[in-house]
């Protein structure tokens, strides 16, 4: 039986690598903790639809060792990609956290 430390300790999020052909490359990604799925939920309701899809792929997107890969400082330069691009990562990044259920039920 796992005690509560063994969970605390257990790092449980997914990542993954993905192609991103307009970045020219691929980018690692991860599933979104429940605390920052709530903070991009909450963080500010007047906001576009794109502000929050750049935030997710800040929130989202990291680099071989784990850490985040942009700051909210980027988001203004992130929202200049193309929005093909932008929701492709951000879609990933929601599929892994298990909220984007696009995929074709069989």
């Amino acid at each position: 039986m796992l005690t509560a430390q063994d969970i605390l300790n257990k790092q449980d999020y997914k990542s993954e690598n993905i192609e991103v052909e307009d970045w020219g490359g691929s980018v690692r990604i991860r599933s979104l903790s429940a605390k920052g799925l709530n903070d991009l939920i909450m963080d500010d309701e007047d906001e576009s639809t794109v502000i929050k899809t750049v935030k997710t792929i800040v929130a989202g997107c990291i680099d071989e060792h784990g850490n985040k890969l942009f700051t909210k400082d980027d988001v203004e330069q992130l929202s200049d990609k193309s929005p093909e691009s932008i929701n492709h990562v951000s879609s990933k990044i929601l599929e892994l956290t298990g909220l984007n259920n696009n995929k074709k039920k069989k």
